[in-house]
């Protein structure tokens, strides 16, 4: 779990979500014995929330955050922050915009905002996952930044995608600065030379400042993810958390 010596680190679940399909309690067995602690939910398939806390813990796996759509956090809010608790995950993100939600950050920042202040008038965190279409310009500016800039940042913070923001052209690093303090939560996945992805620590990322810069602004989870993993998802994964521990980075 994170600690005073720094982040903690996290699988999202999406990685190994066609194992997952399969056989949930298999995968989550060979995600703790992969060497993970924790993990990031990315839905609980037919499980209720109880009965995959309940897995969750006979593996000895905390679950650190839910990945929750824009549309289920604003018709059902109650019932998401709910499910949160259960699993006692303290972050909920909004996992994914549809292009029909990016039209206009102003109007997409105040409702994330409104969102945001109920789940932390709950008690917990909310967060946005960007992809690499929240850096387009728009009007001279970056559609994320007026998007965050339209909320108040107790109601919003940055779950950074760093991949897709290298994949933007953007740099990482410039983010931790420009939103320091608001960027708890960081996906951490490779890109291959081919802008592909890849296994983290085979690709062309630097993980050890990156993870530096997380730290230093107050990044709380690093959250290995692989949208693409191969046909070991879960091999793929354990790949990333050895190369991680031979960095330096996971302990």
């Amino acid at each position: 779990m994170a600690s005073g010596n720094g982040p903690g680190l996290a699988l999202q679940l999406y990685t190994v979500r066609e194992d997952f399909a399969r056989n949930p309690e298999d995968t989550v067995r060979r995600v703790a014995d992969a060497g993970y602690t924790a993990v990031e939910v990315a839905g609980t398939g037919s499980m209720s929330a109880a009965d995959f806390r309940e897995l969750l813990d006979r593996y000895g796996l905390q679950a650190v955050g839910t990945h929750v759509s824009l549309n289920t956090m604003e018709t059902n809010p109650q019932q998401e922050i709910e499910n949160a608790r259960t699993l006692g995950a303290r972050y909920i993100s909004n996992a994914y915009l549809p292009p029909n939600e990016r039209q206009n950050p102003e109007e997409l920042g105040r409702r994330l905002n409104a969102v945001g202040q109920r789940v932390r008038e709950a008690g917990l965190t909310f967060s946005h996952h960007n992809h690499d279409f929240e850096f387009a310009q728009v009007d001279g500016e970056r559609f994320i930044d007026r998007m965050l800039n339209a909320a108040e940042p107790d109601n919003l913070s940055l779950e950074l995608d760093v991949y897709w923001a290298e994949y933007a052209g953007v740099d990482p690093l410039d983010y931790f600065r420009r939103y320091s303090g608001r960027i708890p939560l960081v996906h951490i996945k490779d890109m291959a030379p081919d802008r592909s992805f890849a296994n983290v620590g085979e690709g062309t990322m630097d993980f050890k400042q990156i993870t530096s810069a997380a730290a230093a602004q107050g990044t709380q989870w690093l959250i290995v993810e692989n949208d693409q993993p191969g046909p070991n998802p879960v091999g793929a994964a354990a790949t990333s958390l050895t190369n991680l521990k031979q960095m330096g980075i996971a302990r």
